[in-house]
């Protein structure tokens, strides 16, 4: 940073009459600076100052904390009527999602699934409709990459994904992705 020396009211020349050592002066918090007297000057002076941060890293900051409370977060919560004091926890899954969706020759699709690390697996839900209301088949799995097998060629299928955990022997799901629509290779 630029700095302004004075010595009974005259300005000090940078390089000539001083020079000046800057210390954490990169990073937002407490910053230093040790000027050191030159040629008629001598001596040395150490000054603190504050380096503010910016607006985007504050925005940054709030984002990445926002990130890390939400897959798979757990949420403190009264058990029973309320008045017995005792607490449970409530697992929310983040809504999963498609990194991609393609049909591949030999009557597939292959899907790939962003991953959430708070699941134990997926759980994809297929149809030929769109609203999901007949024809439904389901497949669960533990990986990120699925291939659905034996569609009918020439078909639009329509596919969504969402994220599960065991907990004690039940299953806690996810919000169902959006649907995606593929068209199976003839």
């Amino acid at each position: 940073p630029e700095i302004k020396v004075t010595l009974n009211g005259a300005q000090l020349k940078s390089g000539t009459d001083y020079a000046a050592a800057f210390s954490n002066n990169i990073e937002a918090g407490t910053a230093a600076v040790t000027i050191e007297g030159k040629g008629d000057y001598k001596g040395s002076l150490k000054a603190s100052f504050v380096i503010k941060k910016t607006a985007e890293q504050l925005q940054k900051e709030q984002q990445q904390q926002q990130q890390q409370q939400q897959p798979g977060t757990v949420e403190p919560g009264k058990g029973g009527d309320g008045d017995d004091g005792v607490e449970i926890e409530k697992i929310v899954l983040p809504k999963a999602g498609f990194k991609s969706c393609k049909a591949k020759a030999g009557r597939k699709i292959v899907l790939k699934i962003k991953e959430i690390d708070a699941a134990d697996g997926y759980e994809i839900a297929y149809s030929t409709n769109n609203k999901f209301k007949k024809g439904v088949k389901t497949v669960k799995s533990e990986n990120e990459s699925v291939t659905l097998k034996k569609l009918k060629k020439g078909k639009v299928y329509y596919v969504r994904v969402r994220a599960y955990v065991e907990d004690d022997g039940k299953v806690i799901t996810g919000k169902w992705s959006a649907a995606k629509r593929i068209k199976v290779k003839k």
